[in-house]
């Protein structure tokens, strides 16, 4: 009876550990993922903004 009791208190106990541990890494990745998105929209606009500002300067200069 008691030994019944404690395996299965042992292995709900490990398969939520399990859970908890996998809900981490899930949590992880999605942040990884975002963070990794929103850098790269980042980088784009920058890079982009930049194009604009070049492409400004150069109708700048073209005009007398």
């Amino acid at each position: 009876m008691m030994l019944s009791w404690l395996s299965e208190k042992l292995v709900t106990h490990s398969s939520h550990k399990r859970l908890k541990a996998l809900k981490q890494t899930l949590r992880a990745a999605l942040l990884g993922y975002f963070y990794g998105v929103v850098g790269y929209l980042w980088r784009m606009t920058k890079r982009h903004s930049l194009c604009l500002v070049k492409i400004a300067n150069k109708r700048r200069q073209k005009q007398p």
